[in-house]
């Protein structure tokens, strides 16, 4: 539901919008890519929040 209007790195890469995919992790674990998933269900720094 949220995938497609969470502005992740990875839908951003999916829209074409990012280019660079050298640095697709999480700007806040760094340890998983940055998705709709990572970011509200397994980071362990936002899920804290």
């Amino acid at each position: 539901m949220l995938e497609d209007r969470v502005f992740t790195r990875q839908n951003l890469l999916r829209r074409r919008v990012v280019v660079d995919t050298s640095d697709m992790s999480c700007v806040y674990c760094g340890a998983l890519v940055e998705s709709a998933d990572n970011l509200f269900v397994t980071c362990v720094v936002s899920s804290k929040v």
